[in-house]
């Protein structure tokens, strides 16, 4: 979107973001909105338990699901803080800026 090219060119930071949200191992997907300064997470949609026998398999599949999703998040916060304390950072947040610039650039 143009607006969000022309905010990230002046310096503002994304705070929410919708989200897709896959998890290979675990075989399941959630489809979010995250606010990224407080790590919170807002109407999470969660997979269908198409197989359940019960209502509470229901449940707990459900539960399962989120408890699934927090692992997940928990590891991309996990791998966030690897990138942002590592020695790295400043050659990655070089080619996040070029990014952003080459990105704005071919929407405006």
């Amino acid at each position: 979107m143009i607006e969000a090219g022309e905010a990230l060119l002046v310096g503002k930071w994304p705070r929410k973001a919708g989200l897709l949200i896959a998890d290979t191992a675990g075989g399941q997907q959630w489809e979010l909105t995250f606010q990224s300064d407080t790590w919170t997470i807002n109407g999470a949609v969660l997979p269908e338990i198409p197989d359940a026998e019960n209502p509470r398999q229901i449940v707990e599949r459900r539960l399962g699901s989120i408890v699934r999703l927090a692992y997940v998040m928990d590891g991309l916060f996990e791998t966030f803080l690897k990138h942002r304390v590592g020695s790295g950072w400043t050659d990655l947040r070089k080619a996040i800026k070029a990014w952003i610039v080459f990105r704005t650039a071919s929407v405006m």
